[in-house]
């Protein structure tokens, strides 16, 4: 969540509850939260403060960052970031522009994943691309595909659960035959990836 630190400040302080931040930025502004928490950068605070207005239910203040792109499909963007371990997968996978799962994830109170493994393997794969390797090609659309799969499978699981949490993760409905029915005939990968569970069956 916090930037790479650029002072031994960041490593000696703890983390602001972001909770705390959406309220202290609130009430007393952003001068106050800058200095009671001066080893944070301005964006980080700002960060923490979206967060925080999300799981608190506060009101949003005006921001650059944008979900309409989404257009509904904030649930499926979540839930397949959380099982591609990829932002980037789902944007592709969506079609909607760079770094709106990310703004999905703030504006539900979620972390961001800092996992670098999904990045490598894309920019492995990006690398042999510019080669000429043509089975980059191949294994890059595989990726592509599975994760379109991964949000289909989502997307009609979503829509077995009517009520949602208004912030954190999204709920998936319970593993009976209302879910199968569902996911019928869907990709079995991308149907075991989400529900573990049923790669049992």
């Amino acid at each position: 969540m916090m930037r790479r630190p650029q002072t031994i400040d960041a490593y000696v302080y703890a983390q602001p509850d972001p909770v705390i931040v959406a309220m202290i930025l609130a009430t007393k502004g952003a001068d106050a939260a800058a200095e009671r928490w001066h080893w944070c950068e301005p964006r980080t605070i700002a960060t923490l403060a979206r967060i925080g207005r999300a799981r608190s239910g506060m009101a949003p203040q005006g921001t650059r960052i944008r979900t309409s792109a989404l257009s509904g499909r904030q649930a499926v963007a979540v839930e397949a970031a959380a099982v591609l371990d990829s932002l980037q997968a789902v944007d592709t996978a969506l079609g909607v522009p760079v770094n709106s799962t990310r703004a999905a994830l703030q504006a539900r109170g979620l972390p961001i994943s800092r996992t670098p493994s999904a990045r490598s393997v894309e920019g492995r794969l990006s690398r042999r691309i510019l080669r000429g390797d043509e089975t980059a090609l191949a294994e890059r659309e595989a990726r592509r595909a599975h994760a379109r799969a991964v949000c289909d499978v989502l997307a009609a699981a979503l829509a077995l659960v009517p009520e949602q949490p208004r912030a954190g993760r999204f709920r998936l409905p319970p593993v009976n035959d209302d879910l199968r029915a569902a996911l019928a005939g869907m990709s079995a990968a991308a149907v075991r990836a989400v529900f573990p569970a049923l790669s049992t069956e």
